[in-house]
């Protein structure tokens, strides 16, 4: 252990002690959700058997699980490079999520599963240039064949998941050195890996949704895809931890202790994201429309007529006008109530955002099928949430670190909050939550 000439107070309260019966609570109600949304996937595989309906749901609803993983792992970085104080906010629901790894690669195992099938059949399956006979037939295809392959996808997929799990791996392995010792190397380390990580997130996310979601329409393309799922990860991640937060800490007294400018920080990041979401999409669709090229204008007619038009009008209001109007209100933002209310409709509308993303690819309208394919529009997200959610309050139980950073400097003679130990010893933390409670102590340049 390294020794200062100013030795930095460490907390004895940890996640177990504070919010401890919520996180069993939602151990336990999560798998229910998840059995209920298996059954609807089963009930809609076997009742839409001949079409590839069910990969469909399960590729978008894979996509948004995902996505908050993956963006648990950015918003985490952003934190260590940047110092904000608005990330100890959510620091530890972000390091438990980025522990999430091999529950997400499970996950994606049926996304590769349809890729073989695609290989068999692409017109019955969601990636038609798996199809050696499509792809040698169609000439675009073919001029895509060095990359889009099935031996390549699978290699890449690998490389990402190999990247992602390593980045994970360091995050949480210096995390917990920086609880053990008070070291201000290890709060270097983070900071230098995170700036290089979060350059080989962009990249390999931008590869990733080429692969999964942009190739199930081959002959299109689009230079700000891999932009558009950034923005929409940053996004659903902040939304699902402030709601997150807010069911853990419900009436803890040491929420009421937090400074508002923190919430307000997330609540600009929120409104920062909503704009970006807002700004990237118009500008695909304008660029796209302006140029007016065949292989272009695809992906957007199959989302302008047969009753699609209606989705994306409802996701330009429910995306972007209404959040938008109630971010502009520091009502919303200085409240976690308020807040966590918004961020609880944007997480439904990114799962349409998502839905929209692929279904029109495969569904004339979005009648094809009904009501059977609903089921697993439905079933898919709530199977994947459950199991995801389940899994983050398992992992916050066992791994119960304390509820703020063991020896951060940034936290010397602020932590912990007055009157915060009493309100444990009195059982008045029942619903507490960790993050919440220490970013009372957290003074930062950033605010």
């Amino acid at each position: 252990m390294v020794s200062h000439e100013t030795s930095h107070e460490r907390t004895d309260i940890y996640v177990n002690d504070v919010i401890g019966p919520r996180l069993n609570s939602l151990a336990a109600k999560a798998p229910i959700f998840a059995v209920i949304g298996g059954v609807l996937c089963l009930a809609g595989l076997l009742l839409t058997k001949g079409d590839n309906s069910f990969f469909q749901s399960y590729l978008y609803a894979f996509m948004f699980w995902f996505g908050v993983t993956l963006g648990s792992m950015a918003w985490l970085m952003g934190h260590h490079v940047t110092s904000g104080g608005w990330g100890f906010l959510l620091r530890r629901p972000l390091e438990a999520a980025t522990r999430l790894w091999p529950l997400v690669f499970a996950m994606w195992v049926p996304i590769a599963v349809a890729m073989f099938f695609s290989m068999r059949d692409g017109h019955t399956g969601i990636y038609e240039w798996a199809d050696a006979g499509i792809r040698n037939g169609d000439k675009i295809l073919t001029a895509k064949s060095g990359y889009l392959n099935p031996l390549g996808w699978m290699i890449r997929a690998l490389l990402y998941f190999a990247c992602w799990f390593g980045m994970a791996f360091f995050l949480n392995k210096w995390s917990r050195e920086e609880d053990a010792t008070d070291d201000p190397r290890v709060r270097h380390k983070l900071s230098l890996m995170s700036a290089a990580g979060l350059l080989i997130y962009m990249i390999t996310l931008t590869f990733a949704s080429i692969d999964w979601v942009m190739s199930i329409e081959p002959h299109w393309f689009s230079s700000l895809w891999g932009l558009i799922f950034v923005v929409g990860q940053g996004l659903s991640t902040l939304c699902l931890m402030i709601v997150l937060v807010r069911y853990l800490a419900f009436d803890s007294p040491l929420l009421k202790k937090v400074e508002t400018r923190y919430f307000r920080d997330v609540g600009n990041l929120m409104l920062a994201f909503t704009l970006l979401w807002a700004y990237t999409n118009y500008s695909q669709f304008m660029i796209q429309y302006s140029g007016n090229i065949a292989e272009e204008a695809t992906w957007q007619l199959h989302r302008t007529q047969h009753g699609w038009q209606f989705f994306g009008f409802g996701n330009i209001i429910l995306h972007f006008a209404a959040p938008f109007l109630f971010l502009l209100m520091s009502l919303t933002k200085v409240n976690i109530r308020n807040l966590a209310k918004l961020a609880l409709f944007l997480l439904v509308a990114r799962h349409i955002d998502l839905f929209f993303y692929v279904a029109p690819t495969f569904r004339n309208s979005p009648l094809q099928s009904f009501p059977f394919a609903i089921l697993a529009d439905i079933g898919a997200p709530m199977l994947l949430g459950g199991l995801w959610l389940t899994a983050w309050a398992n992992q916050m139980r066992r791994v119960n670190a304390s509820i703020v950073p063991q020896f951060d400097e940034r936290l010397n003679g602020l932590w912990p909050l007055e009157g915060a130990h009493d309100a444990q010893a009195k059982g008045e933390h029942a619903n507490g939550h960790l993050p919440v409670s220490h970013s009372q102590g957290v003074t930062t340049n950033h605010g």
